[in-house]
């Protein structure tokens, strides 16, 4: 039998995998959210939220 998938809480450590992908996926709601001209903004601001991710 395969091992459940298990969602965890995100941790600083996924900010470089995770940033792009969610602005990849909201696109121009991620420039309106952060107030950026660009993808590239949009997630430098985005890097910033992962910063106060914790663990409960």
């Amino acid at each position: 039998m395969p091992e459940p998938i298990v969602i965890r809480a995100a941790v600083p450590f996924d900010a470089a995998f995770a940033v792009p992908l969610v602005q990849q996926t909201i696109g121009k709601v991620g420039l309106a959210l952060t107030g950026a001209d660009s993808d590239t903004g949009a997630a430098r601001a985005m890097l910033g939220f992962f910063r106060y991710a914790t663990t409960a």
